[in-house]
């Protein structure tokens, strides 16, 4: 059975989302990076939850509460706990306890995407078993 196009959808933008942090990551733009890092995993997460519930995409940006309902949250759980946040503290000035250059700056951006890759390397063979 074809995959629905919405999920297709989906999944396209979770990639467009991961080549974003890549381009960001190398012109050393850190927020910018851990932002698309949690776009893409919160879309690619939203792919998969559609696939397995045949349901739409709840309208949530936790990653957390969409690896429970995906099942990932075991697998992936620490990873989706440190960058639910990078949603809101990637934006705004004011929204944590100091810049968001700093707070995702050089180390983390890339320790951040390099676990992105990771998880992207899974769900692509989760999502082609289905």
């Amino acid at each position: 059975m074809p995959m629905r196009p919405e999920i297709l959808r989906w999944i396209e933008q979770a990639e467009n989302d991961l080549l974003d942090a890549r381009a960001t990551l190398k012109a050393e733009r850190h927020a910018a990076t851990a932002f698309h890092c949690q776009q893409a995993v919160e879309k690619a997460l939203k792919a998969l939850f559609m696939l397995q519930r045949e349901e739409d995409a709840p309208r949530s940006h936790s990653l957390v509460f969409l690896g429970n309902e995906t099942g990932t949250l075991n697998r992936f759980g620490h990873f989706l706990r440190e960058l639910t946040p990078a949603y809101i503290d990637t934006r705004y000035p004011d929204a944590a306890i100091d810049s968001p250059e700093v707070i995702y700056g050089g180390d983390r951006a890339r320790r951040l995407f390099e676990q992105t890759e990771t998880f992207f390397q899974w769900i692509r063979s989760e999502l082609e078993k289905k």
